[in-house]
């Protein structure tokens, strides 16, 4: 990280929330962020419900289809969201699971999700453009829960499960943000979001891909994620404290890695230690 976007990310993260994602906004816009030299490594080529990516390494977005906190149908929310959006996303992610909208994660019980998700999948039928469709969940899951969101995702049909969200649970902080109400992540999140990960792979067994998301911070990180199970994984709060020289690092790692234990791909070691992480 040169020193330049060192300053930059330490004031970025000295100022107001809002004030910050702004300015970040305005110096990508404007070219003046420096852009980290990428490179393309073959063993790490993959294809997901289609999409064809040059590595397992992408952003957890927030282009989410979600219901407005005070909806009197959040169902047809979800369903308005992917029909306004479909023409202009390669994919499109239910999110059941963010825990900063009120009960949003009432949804992730089975007879809510059975309903919501039939809807969203019946809906997609109808447009021209027919996106995959992914299901966020929470890291908060019991193993009863993990069960019926396996069972509902492949009666479903659903193209891909993002694992996971961030968690309500600050048991273990030292800071005063123990206290504090909304989603955590970062290394807080790592291990449970890695459990759950695992405990779907075990169930689903490649039939449904997994994203994982969670505390990824480095290529380590990211190798455990595929070992656990996901077939991609997505970066958030790494990208704050590490700039987006992260993404071209931890590429490098899990190229490395792959080459040192004689894999020639990624699908070699999705879910291969899958056991050691439930």
């Amino acid at each position: 990280m040169s020193i330049f976007e060192s300053a930059g990310l330490k004031l970025l993260r000295l100022s107001n929330p809002e004030f910050a994602h702004n300015v970040a906004i305005k110096a990508l816009n404007l070219g003046l962020v420096p852009k980290p030299k990428t490179s393309v490594f073959e063993n790490l080529k993959t294809s997901i419900c289609g999409l064809e990516l040059d590595s397992p390494v992408g952003l957890a977005a927030g282009l989410n289809l979600g219901a407005n906190k005070n909806s009197d149908d959040r169902i047809k929310d979800y369903v308005k969201v992917l029909q306004c959006c479909a023409p202009f996303v390669d994919f499109a992610t239910v999110n059941v699971s963010s825990p900063n909208t009120e009960n949003l994660r009432n949804l992730q019980e089975k007879n809510s999700l059975n309903d919501l998700l039939d809807e969203v999948m019946t809906s997609r039928e109808n447009l021209e453009n027919k996106v995959p469709v992914f299901l966020k969940i929470s890291p908060d899951l019991t193993l009863n829960q993990i069960d019926d969101i396996s069972e509902i995702a492949l009666k479903m049909q659903i193209d891909a499960i993002v694992a996971t969200n961030t968690t309500v649970d600050h048991q273990g902080l030292q800071s005063d943000v123990k206290n504090k109400h909304g989603g955590l992540s970062g290394r807080p999140l790592f291990s449970k979001s890695t459990w759950v990960l695992a405990n779907l792979s075990a169930r689903l067994d490649k039939k449904v891909p997994l994203i994982g998301v969670g505390g990824i911070a480095s290529a380590e990180d990211a190798y455990v994620k595929l070992l656990a199970g996901a077939s991609a994984v997505q970066l958030y709060t790494g990208l704050v404290y590490n700039g987006m020289g992260l993404v071209t690092k931890i590429n490098k790692g899990i190229s490395e890695m792959l080459s040192k234990q004689h894999k020639s791909n990624l699908s070699d070691i999705v879910g291969s230690e899958r056991e050691k992480y439930q």
